[in-house]
């Protein structure tokens, strides 16, 4: 090949490559999404504002980027193009495509059920506080009434008089 700046072409696709490869780290990655929310929050949509819980690198060429968030569609468009371009400014990503992949907290229906289906997290922080509380805390559990009354009448029936023990 010859030609017009060739060579310079020629080392520019190499970089551009070489930029299409690059793993951007976890932890710098969070630390620049926690300092741009930090500089500029998202709008409220709903009630609620757009939360990244974290956010990973899940693939190259093109760069796709995990987002662990709230909810999805509470996402701007406009924010979402803020977060792009910055990603793209602090890693010096120029010319390469970088795609974002969302995951919501949403809470479903499960079928059948009125009920919403729960949630792994709120099981184990339940189970923690309850063991934290002793072995009382189901019966003081202000959240399952149900459970509530059934200790209280089995107590009832317990310190009936007349009854021996």
């Amino acid at each position: 090949m010859s030609g017009f700046e060739i060579e310079s072409m020629l080392e520019s696709a190499a970089a551009l490559q070489a930029t299409l490869d690059m793993k951007l780290p976890t932890g710098r990655l969070n630390n620049l999404v926690q300092k741009l929310f930090e500089a500029r929050a998202p709008k409220i949509v709903g009630t609620k504002r757009f939360k990244v819980f974290y956010a990973v690198q899940t693939g190259s060429r093109p760069l796709r980027i995990r987002f662990f968030c709230n909810r999805v569609e509470r996402l701007d468009p406009g924010y979402r193009r803020y977060l792009e371009k910055a990603i793209i400014h602090d890693f010096r990503l120029g010319g390469c495509p970088v795609r974002f992949d969302l995951v919501g907290k949403e809470r479903r229906y499960e079928e059948g059920e009125g009920d919403l289906a729960p949630r792994h997290s709120d099981t184990i922080q339940n189970k923690a506080r309850l063991k934290k509380m002793g072995p009382d805390a189901a019966k003081m559990d202000t959240k399952h009434p149900e459970r509530r009354k059934k200790v209280f009448q089995q107590k009832a029936a317990h310190n009936r008089p007349g009854k021996k023990s």
